[in-house]
């Protein structure tokens, strides 16, 4: 059997079993499985198309200076492929934003609910442009709670299948959901760290107004209404990015036989239900520091929206623009709100491996034709498994239930590595034999 991989592993065992399958979609299948070390659970997405995985890994891979709880970025514990077939760990968290969401039949949340959400991923943020890495693909699917009846509105930032040094994003590509698309993808204007910050700006309106803010289906649509809330971009923009189709050319280009009308709309304030409140309250004075930070993040031009450093500092985020907090019971909600959300959590995974091997991301990108059957073992480090049953598949993914046969350590006897078989010992390896990570006894 041949190994894959390169590179010398040491450490604790660790054994999962599979649990429940969690989802699916275009990125491949996401299970649950339990650590029988602790009873700790994860969860593991399983891919079959490299592509995918080696965006991910790459995107995972530049954030390995970053600590995962302090920046509120997912934890991946572990990945690593065989012939086509992938599987990543990450820390199992709760449902998404957008499934939270529906949940609540898109009930807005409170403003102190978005403020606790957006500090936490303007620290996200934040920590990315210290790197110099873009996320691209911030939306309400991509935002995951951590454990809402434990840490009400404590998130993590996750999905890294499209984040890259800022300087490898292409001025060509079409990156980030439309509804959360920064104006200069539209128009072909260099990228940067901005982009992001676009992006959230947009989760946190919908967070506010229980609707997408673009919910149009057109491009045209969007960029119309863009034009409308937050005005046009600067000439020099204009002049060096993509020419807007006219009206007409749009409906010669689609086939349409109407030409399109932009959208109807109030202003930012208005949409957010600014009659609803009553001024010179502590509520309304709030509502109208949110307007201000939404607004300056989705400022039309790149470099004149906000940083992350500037909107944590926000009178928004710091609440300082309300100074009756000693009484007001609204300021109270929302100073408990960010505290509960600030607890710490406890450590349930183990940090992601240092010396993971990237070796096999090189070479041709193909879709794998390997299929996992039951009977077939695998050998992940120092263990031994044996499929017992394949749960489930898709195009881009298998589900298999493994069972633990042996755990096998390697030792050095003369000079020579020999292998020792044990059942269900959990002992320090002396050390996986280096050159392999991952093998299929047939």
């Amino acid at each position: 059997c041949g190994y894959l991989g390169s590179g010398l592993y040491t450490g604790w065992l660790v054994v999962y079993c599979f649990e429940t399958f969690l989802g699916g979609g275009s990125f491949g299948v996401v299970s649950k499985f339990k650590k029988l070390e602790d009873d700790s659970r994860v969860a593991v997405k399983l891919l079959t198309n490299k592509t995918s995985f080696t965006n991910e890994v790459r995107g995972l891979s530049c954030l390995r200076e970053l600590d995962p709880n302090k920046s509120n970025i997912i934890r991946c514990i572990d990945h690593f492929p065989y012939k086509g077939s992938y599987l990543i760990f990450y820390e199992l968290l709760d449902q998404d934003l957008c499934d939270f969401m529906a949940k609540r039949i898109n009930k807005p949340l409170k403003m102190g609910e978005v403020r606790c959400i957006a500090k936490q991923l303007l620290v996200s943020l934040r920590e990315l442009k210290h790197i110099h890495v873009t996320h691209l693909d911030i939306k309400p699917n991509n935002i995951l709670l951590v454990n809402h009846s434990l840490w009400p509105f404590k998130v993590k930032l996750a999905d890294l299948g499209l984040a890259r040094k800022t300087r490898l994003v292409s001025l060509y590509d079409v990156y980030q959901n439309r509804h959360y698309r920064a104006p200069e993808i539209f128009l072909g204007l260099p990228r940067d760290e901005g982009m992001d910050m676009w992006s959230l700006g947009c989760v946190l309106i919908y967070l506010i107004l229980g609707n997408s803010l673009f919910k149009n289906n057109s491009e045209y649509s969007v960029v119309s209404k863009m034009i409308t809330l937050f005005g046009m971009p600067h000439k020099t923009s204009l002049d060096t990015g993509w020419r807007l189709k006219t009206p007409q050319e749009y409906k010669i280009k689609q086939k349409k036989r109407s030409t399109p009308t932009v959208p109807k709309t109030k202003p930012l304030a208005e949409l957010l239900g600014q009659e609803k409140l009553k001024p010179d309250t502590t509520k309304f004075k709030d509502f109208l520091s949110m307007i201000d930070l939404f607004k300056r993040m989705l400022t039309m031009e790149a470099a004149d929206r906000i940083t992350p450093d500037d909107a944590l500092n926000h009178s928004f985020i710091t609440m300082e623009n309300l100074p009756d907090a000693s009484e007001s019971l609204y300021v109270k909600f929302g100073k408990e709100v960010l505290a509960r959300s600030e607890r710490a959590s406890p450590a349930r995974v183990t940090e992601m491996e240092e010396d993971s091997d990237q070796s096999e991301l090189s070479g041709q990108v193909k879709q794998s034709t390997f299929t996992l059957e039951k009977g077939v073992q695998l050998i992940h480090r120092s263990n031994i498994y044996q499929v017992e049953e394949v749960i489930g598949s898709s195009a881009n993914g298998i589900v298999v239930k493994l069972v633990l046969c042996v755990v096998r350590q390697w030792t050095h006897a003369g000079g020579r590595q020999q292998s020792r078989k044990s059942l269900f010992r959990k002992e320090n390896p002396y050390a996986v034999p280096q050159g392999g990570i991952f093998s299929v006894v047939s």
